[in-house]
């Protein structure tokens, strides 16, 4: 990581924190948890699904986009 943000030090760290902080704004991790929620139940969902009509699942594709 050479002087990324965590091993940054001292101005070098203040300029990147700044940078960073309004990306993790209590607001928007409050809505990307919610996000990531709502697409874990859709994928659960459809798994289930599958599985109740004996289909395989190819998940690789699943997971990748």
């Amino acid at each position: 990581m050479e002087k990324g943000l965590i091993p940054a030090d001292g101005e070098i760290w203040g300029v990147r924190r700044r940078a960073i902080v309004p990306q993790l704004h209590q607001k928007y991790v409050a809505v990307m948890i919610s996000l990531f929620g709502q697409v874990t139940d859709r994928l659960c969902q459809q798994l289930d699904e599958a599985d109740s009509n004996k289909e395989d699942t190819e998940t690789e594709s699943l997971f990748s986009h």
